[in-house]
């Protein structure tokens, strides 16, 4: 939020009024960090037991919400206006209401390291599931790969991860376990089990016609890099589009082969 209203405010002082830079700053806060992730990271103390940590959380969101009204109150103050008369504690009106400032003294740069951490391994983990087309209404279990640089937030916040990334159960162990899918943040390998999840001699056949398919699409394209006179006469950018959509069929089958290879070890 502090970077949010600091940047706005930037923006649009005397001098700059680069309206278009600020509102991208105030969209991409409230639509992805609050919404996207804040909201999301605070259900389970809302819907918990905890009445301290939920009055505190509730608080928390309140003033969170109060702030990116404000930011966003000179582009859209209509829209803000209705909402911020429904805010508990709100008087008179949003647009006399005063912008808010940044409070350097709640910036903690360790833990925003350390949630962004936390962010990295949710969509680590939700794209390995979506690899594996597992269904969303499936927990699965994660094994993390411990070392030197394991993130503080395999220890700081299983629970949250959790929640977030629709895990059963999340260890941190001493070895890469078979049988998973392997997904990487910095250089910690976070591990889905496959077991029981996944129907494999039908997976297995998803896979091989995927990557025949990719083969089929990639061999196309190579042949036109196997016709010296198209690579003299064509133009630079398109020789190197094609380069790099070969590229990245090469990746795409070396991933395959990998969960194939995780499969057949089920």
């Amino acid at each position: 939020m502090n970077y949010a209203v600091e940047q706005v405010d930037a923006l649009l002082a005397e001098g700059q009024f680069r309206f278009n830079d600020a509102l991208k700053v105030a969209y991409e806060f409230i639509w992805n960090d609050f919404c996207d992730w804040y909201i999301e990271m605070t259900k389970p103390v809302l819907f918990g037991k905890d009445a301290e940590r939920k009055a505190v959380t509730l608080q928390v969101l309140l003033s969170c919400l109060d702030s990116a009204l404000r930011i966003l109150h000179p582009f859209m103050p209509f829209v803000t206006e209705a909402i911020w008369q429904k805010l508990p504690g709100s008087e008179g009106f949003l647009m006399q209401a005063s912008f808010p400032v940044a409070d350097a003294a709640r910036v903690n740069v360790p833990l925003e390291q350390e949630i962004a951490e936390l962010m990295e391994a949710v969509r680590v983990i939700r794209n390995l599931r979506a690899s594996a087309n597992i269904s969303p209404a499936k927990k699965v279990t994660v094994r993390v790969v411990k070392n030197d640089q394991t993130s503080a937030a395999f220890i700081n916040h299983v629970a949250m991860i959790r929640s977030l990334a629709g895990v059963e159960s999340l260890t941190l162990v001493d070895d890469k376990p078979s049988g998973h899918l392997v997904g990487l943040l910095g250089s910690c390998e976070i591990c889905v089990d496959l077991a029981g999840l996944i129907d494999v001699p039908v997976e297995l056949a998803r896979v091989d016609n995927e990557l025949g398919k990719i083969e089929k699409e990639m061999a196309k394209i190579s042949v036109k890099l196997e016709n010296a006179d198209f690579v003299s006469k064509a133009p630079v950018e398109v020789v190197d589009k094609i380069r790099e959509g070969i590229d990245a069929y090469q990746q795409q089958i070396v991933k395959l082969k990998e969960y194939q290879k995780e499969l057949r070890s089920i």
